[in-house]
C-alpha cells in the first residue's frame, strides 16, 4: 500500500470514527410539520474530503433511529443497518453493547429518524447527486454535523445544490414518503432516480425463482448447472427463472480477465445451458461484480479496447479510471456479455465498493455516478431487469434511475440463527427509506431449511419483491414454497412491501426482549402483519404478542402515492392467524405467545355487510387470490384466481353456496371447497 493510500486511508478513518474538527456552520432549522430540502452553493477543493459542514441542534427527542454500517466510511456493502437509542451518543460509547454478527456503527449515518417528545417524527435523509453528497456525524446527544464533501480532492462548482432533506410529521411514513417524493423531482437528482411506483417491475421477477450462490457458492460448471435445471424441470415446484451467481467469470485469482464464460468449467459457452429454456423455466439471468469481480480486473486481461481507460488505484487493484468514456465502454461489455448470450435479467453485486475503490482519485462520488449510470442505461437498452445488490449505500441509493429492485438485507445463510435475526429485521428496517424507490429484496432462501424454511418463505412473501429459492432441487421443502405462488409460478405480492409498525420501529428487538412487528396491505381491504421473536438474549424465551385494530390503520405505509392512515371498517375486522388456521372477529387484541426465533402470519379483513374473505387456504397472503367480491346483505359472491378451497367469515350461519361445498369452522369461519373447474362462488345466509 503506497504511503499517499496510508494518509488518506488515516484521514478518512479519522473523520468517520471521530470526525475531523473543523468549525461546522451552525443552521437554525424549522421542526414545523413539513418537509424541506436544505440546499448550498460552493465552489472550491474539499478538505479531507469535506466541502462543507453545518450544524444541527435536535429537537427534543425520546428516541433515536440511527441508520449507518458497522464498516468504515461508506462501504456499507449489505449492511447497512438500523440502531435504535434513547440518546444518538450512547452508539459511540465504549459500554454500547455490540450485536452479534455485526458489531457496532460507525459514525457516519445516511438515514436518521427521531421520535419526538409529543410523539411526532423528525427525519433527516442525506442526499447523493453526481458530484457530491452528504453523511450524518453525531456530536453529541442534542446535536449533528451534516458533512458534505466528494471524498477526493478535485474543485467543484455548484450552484443552489441539494445537500440534505428533513421533514416532521405524526406519520413517520407521510414524512419519508414526502421527503423522497420531493428528492427525486430535485433537479440534480431527477435524472438518476425514480420513485418506486414510477418503475416497470421486471416481468421474471413476478414468478418463483432460483439461485446458484447459497448453495453452491463459486463451485458451478456446466456440469453442476446442467443437473440443477434439469432437477428443476422435473420438480412439482413452479421455478420460472434461474440466476447464475458468482463462478462463471474468465478469472485469475479473483481478477477478471475477461467477461467470456470461463472455457475450463463451461467447455462449450452458455448454449447447453440457455437451451434449456421451455415454458417452465421461461428466463436466465447472469451475475457480475460492480467492477469486474472482487479483486479487480487481472493485469493480464484480454480486453484490449479497455487499456486506456484503466488505472491502479492504492490499494493496487486494477479498475476503469472513473469517467464516462470508460464507465460508457465497461458496462455496455459487461452487460453485452449477458444480453448477446440471451439472459434475461442480470444481477450487478458488490456495488457500495465500486465507490470506496475511487477514494484517492479526484472525484468519488462523480467516479460512481458515471459508472451507475451507464449501467442503469446498458441495462435498461438490453434486458428486462437488473437487481442490485450490495448497493446500501447513498450513492448506490441514489443512481437506481430504471432498476427496480434492491438486496436490503445481509445475506441469507442456511440453519444460521444470529444471521437470520439480523437479516428479518435489517431488510424490513431499511425498507422504510429504501423501498422509497426500489422493491426490498430480501436475498435466497433454501427451503429446507430446517428451523428457518417457514419463516424465510414468509418474510419473502411480505417483501412484494423477488422471490427465490436456492435449495438443491432434490431437496426442495414444496411445504412452504407453494403458499407463496400460484400453480404456474407466479408469487402473489402485497400492494406495496411490508415495513416495521410504529410499535416495534424504534425497539431493540436483537439485544432486547421486544417483539418486531411487520404489516403490509395485501389488498384495499386486507392487510398482513406478521410477529418476529428476534432477540439474542431473551432469557424468558416466551414474547408476549398483540395484534391490533389500531395496526391495520397502518398497512398503506409503503403504498405509493402514500394514502395516510387507513379508516377502521364501520364494522370492524377479522383476523385470522394462518399458523393455526383460526379466526375471530378483533375487538381489543389477539394476544398470544412466541418462543424465541418463532414469528406468525396474522391475516386482517374487513368485514362488510357481516361477510368477511379471507382468501385461499393453502396460501400465506390469502386475500391476494381473490380476484373479486361482493358483500351483500345475505348474499356473497367470490372470484378467485386459481381453484383451490377458500375461508370466509360470516356473522349468520350459512344458508346454502353454489358450485362448491363447504365446512363450519370456530367462531363464524368457513371453509368452502370449490367443484372442480369454478372459479366463481355465491353463498347465502
Amino acid at each position: 500500500m503506497s504511503k499517499k493510500y496510508v494518509t488518506f486511508f488515516v484521514l478518512m478513518c479519522l473523520m468517520w470514527i471521530q470526525g475531523i474538527p473543523s468549525k461546522a456552520k451552525d443552521l437554525n432549522l424549522s421542526f414545523s410539520d413539513s418537509c424541506a430540502v436544505f440546499r448550498t452553493s460552493v465552489k472550491g477543493k474539499p478538505v479531507e474530503g469535506v466541502l462543507e459542514s453545518y450544524r444541527i441542534e435536535l429537537p427534543v427527542y425520546k428516541k433515536a433511529l440511527f441508520y449507518a454500517s458497522r464498516f468504515k466510511g461508506f462501504d456499507g456493502i449489505n449492511q447497512n443497518f438500523s440502531w435504535p437509542v434513547d440518546r444518538l451518543s450512547a452508539l459511540f460509547d465504549a459500554s454500547f453493547e455490540p450485536v452479534p454478527t455485526i458489531d457496532k456503527p460507525v459514525n457516519c449515518g445516511i438515514f436518521l429518524v427521531l421520535e419526538l417528545q409529543d410523539g411526532s417524527y423528525w427525519v433527516v435523509q442525506p442526499v447523493a447527486i453526481n458530484s457530491a453528497m452528504s453523511w450524518i456525524e453525531v456530536v453529541d446527544d442534542n446535536h449533528i454535523d451534516i458533512k458534505y464533501g466528494t471524498m477526493g480532492t478535485e474543485e467543484v462548482d455548484l450552484k443552489d445544490a441539494p445537500v440534505f432533506a428533513y421533514g416532521r410529521s405524526g406519520d413517520v411514513y407521510k414524512v419519508v414518503n414526502a421527503i423522497w417524493s420531493s428528492l427525486v423531482k430535485d433537479k440534480y437528482i431527477a435524472d438518476n432516480l425514480k420513485l418506486r411506483k414510477d418503475k416497470v417491475y421486471p416481468e421474471p421477477f413476478k414468478y418463483l425463482g432460483w439461485c446458484s450462490w447459497e448453495h453452491f457458492r463459486k463451485n458451478i460448471n456446466e456440469k453442476v448447472l446442467l443437473e440443477a435445471v434439469d432437477g428443476i424441470e422435473k420438480s412439482d415446484v413452479p421455478i420460472r427463472w434461474v440466476l447464475v451467481d458468482h463462478g462463471h467469470q474468465t478469472q485469475v485469482k479473483d481478477k477478471l480477465i475477461n467477461f467470456e464464460v470461463s472455457p475450463e468449467k463451461f467447455p462449450r459457452g452458455w448454449s447447453p445451458l440457455l437451451s434449456k429454456r421451455s415454458d417452465k423455466i421461461k428466463w436466465f439471468g447472469l451475475w457480475h461484480c460492480m467492477y469486474g469481480i472482487w479483486g479487480g480486473i487481472s493485469a493480464n486481461h484480454k480486453m484490449d479496447d479497455l487499456k486506456p481507460y484503466l488505472m491502479k488505484n492504492d490499494r493496487g487493484r486494477i479498475i476503469i479510471n472513473g469517467s464516462p468514456e470508460a464507465a460508457d465502454l465497461f458496462y455496455n461489455k459487461m452487460v453485452s456479455s449477458a444480453s448477446d448470450n440471451d439472459f434475461d435479467f442480470i444481477k450487478i453485486d458488490v456495488q457500495t465498493r465500486d465507490f470506496n475503490n475511487y477514494l484517492m482519485i479526484s472525484n468519488p462520488v462523480e467516479a460512481h455516478h458515471n459508472n451507475a449510470a451507464a449501467l442503469e442505461r446498458y441495462a435498461k437498452k438490453k434486458l428486462d431487469g437488473l437487481m442490485n445488490c450490495m448497493a446500501q449505500n447513498l450513492p448506490c441509493a441514489f443512481n437506481t434511475k430504471y432498476s427496480a429492485t434492491t438486496r436490503v438485507s445481509v445475506d441469507y445463510k442456511l440453519n444460521s440463527i444470529p444471521l437470520a435475526r439480523n437479516h428479518i429485521y435489517q431488510g424490513f428496517q431499511n425498507t422504510l427509506w429504501m423501498g422509497q424507490t426500489v422493491w426490498p429484496d430480501h436475498d435466497m432462501f433454501h427451503s429446507s431449511d430446517a428451523r428457518l424454511g417457514r419463516l424465510m418463505a414468509v418474510s419473502k412473501a411480505m417483501s412484494a419483491a423477488p422471490i427465490y429459492l436456492s435449495d438443491p432441487p432434490k431437496n426442495f421443502v414444496d411445504d412452504y414454497i407453494s403458499p407463496l405462488a400460484f400453480s404456474d409460478g407466479e408469487i402473489l405480492r402485497p400492494m406495496a412491501p411490508g415495513t416495521s409498525l410504529p410499535k416495534s420501529l424504534f425497539n431493540n428487538v436483537l439485544t432486547g426482549d421486544g417483539v418486531y412487528y411487520v404489516i403490509a396491505p395485501l389488498t384495499e381491504t386486507s392487510a398482513a402483519v406478521v410477529a418476529y421473536s428476534l432477540s439474542n438474549k431473551n432469557t424468558k424465551n416466551i414474547t408476549e404478542v398483540e395484534v391490533t385494530a389500531e395496526d391495520y390503520t397502518y398497512a398503506d405505509a409503503m403504498v405509493q402515492p402514500y394514502p395516510g392512515r387507513r379508516e377502521l371498517p364501520a364494522e370492524g375486522l377479522v383476523y385470522y392467524d394462518w399458523y393455526t388456521k383460526k379466526g375471530n372477529v378483533l375487538k381489543d387484541k389477539y394476544a398470544f405467545n412466541l418462543k424465541n426465533m418463532e414469528d406468525r402470519l396474522v391475516l386482517l379483513c374487513e368485514i362488510e355487510n357481516g361477510w368477511s374473505v379471507i382468501g385461499l387456504e393453502n396460501k400465506y397472503l390469502s386475500p391476494v387470490a381473490v380476484k373479486k367480491y361482493k358483500a351483500e346483505k345475505n348474499k356473497l359472491t367470490v372470484s378467485l384466481k386459481e381453484n383451490a378451497p377458500f375461508v370466509i367469515y360470516s356473522d349468520k350461519p350459512l344458508l346454502k353456496c353454489q358450485y362448491a361445498s363447504y365446512k363450519k369452522l370456530d367462531n363464524g369461519f368457513y371453509l368452502v371447497t370449490p367443484d372442480s373447474g369454478k372459479n366463481q362462488f355465491v353463498m347465502y345466509k
